[in-house]
């Protein structure tokens, strides 16, 4: 610590951690949703009810009301096909033989306490957004804090670009949508999880080694003997890979292209991560500079 060899630990504000709490457990609340489809689709198949071959997102309109029809224990698979909507109903036949199976009341009612489960968990999630919408226009930003840091030493003579302390939340989240792959959702998720303060970690490098998405550098006598990643951030790894994977199916882009080059001699999992990496030096740039994404 004397002679500046610790570096300092970096501790969000208040602001950014109240925010982080809401992101994480949204995304908590997302997984179990898509887990009880998942519990909605085995009771489906263990009656026989091949409804997910014919359509593709069993909760939608047409699909949502032919589940409540059957947990109700009315109508038959014929009854059940005519709740098909708009181009659904081109698949009428083959909806019908869909819903044809074997269907007990334990089913029933199995199928009914799932479907109320759902409907809780999509009101939970609505709430956090709206808690999310109004804690976003509560933050007047991410301003620097000197909470938890400890005097750092020069290490090269360029100062990187500093984030201004006007730059909010809010903006933040809106100039991270401009990249490719990223929506709303994970732009608010990303910003939560580094804040818009880019002072704290000096570099971009070093945020993508906190993030852990940065290569690693395990070299002994002249050889390299792993370029394993550290676990960093597992939240925002985690966010940092979902963005990567929607970021490399966009088309004409450079994370696109990255994505290609790469995943033909290194593999698809080291050019997801490559492309994360990528993410974050323009994510620290972005909210450095508060430039929108240029490709």
């Amino acid at each position: 610590m004397r002679f500046g060899l610790l570096q300092a630990r970096v501790i969000p504000p208040k602001g950014q951690r109240d925010l982080r709490d809401l992101t994480r457990y949204r995304t908590k609340l997302v997984q179990e949703r898509v887990r009880e489809v998942h519990r909605v689709q085995g009771v489906l198949e263990r009656a026989n009810i091949k409804l997910a071959s014919v359509i593709a997102d069993i909760l939608g309109v047409s699909g949502r009301a032919m589940l409540e029809a059957l947990s109700a224990g009315r109508g038959e698979p014929a009854t059940m096909a005519e709740l098909a909507q708009r181009r659904m109903r081109s698949k009428l036949p083959l909806l019908e033989h869909a819903l044809t199976g074997i269907v007990h009341d334990h089913h029933r009612q199995w199928l009914a306490m799932q479907l109320a489960h759902i409907d809780f968990l999509d009101e939970q999630i609505e709430a956090l957004n709206r808690a999310m919408e109004a804690s976003l226009r509560a933050r007047s930003g991410d301003a620097p804090s000197d909470e938890g840091r400890a005097p750092l030493p020069v290490l090269n003579t360029v100062s990187p670009p500093v984030a201004s302390p006007t730059l909010t939340f809010p903006r933040a989240v809106a100039l991270l949508d401009t990249i490719p792959g990223i929506d709303q959702r994970g732009a608010e998720e990303s910003v939560a999880e580094i804040g818009s303060d880019m002072a704290r970690f000096e570099t971009a490098p070093r945020l993508a080694a906190w993030a852990g998405v940065a290569p690693g550098n395990d070299a002994s006598a002249g050889k390299q003997r792993s370029g394993k990643t550290r676990k960093g951030n597992r939240p925002l790894r985690a966010i940092l890979t979902q963005l990567a994977h929607a970021a490399v199916r966009t088309k004409g882009t450079y994370l696109s292209a990255l994505y290609q080059r790469l995943a033909a001699r290194r593999g698809k999992n080291r050019a997801i991560v490559a492309v994360a990496h990528a993410l974050m030096g323009s994510v620290f740039h972005m909210l450095s500079r508060q430039d929108p994404y240029r490709a």
